[in-house]
């Protein structure tokens, strides 16, 4: 896959946490794109063979940025999670 965003920043699994760097980087006009794992499926006909027998869904969101705002992303970042 081409990421124009090259820089990963943060993984989180946690949507509260995803949507608080989300609005720190908007507010702060750092571009961004995100990427959504769904992890608990170990193959592709798991899910389809045994349904999910009640298992919730876990997401993994990995945030990309451009290198050349990586820094100031990482800390406005390490910012959000110090006062969550």
């Amino acid at each position: 896959m081409l990421n124009l965003f090259g820089v990963n920043v943060a993984t989180v699994m946690d949507s509260e946490k995803r949507n608080k760097i989300q609005e720190v980087l908007a507010q702060n006009n750092i571009k961004y794109s995100v990427k959504t794992e769904y992890i608990n499926q170990k193959n592709a006909f798991d899910s389809a063979i045994i349904g999910n027998r009640g298992n919730s869904t876990k997401l993994k969101y990995m945030f990309f940025v451009n290198k050349k705002d990586a820094d100031m992303a990482v800390h406005l970042i390490n910012s959000v999670e110090s006062n969550y």
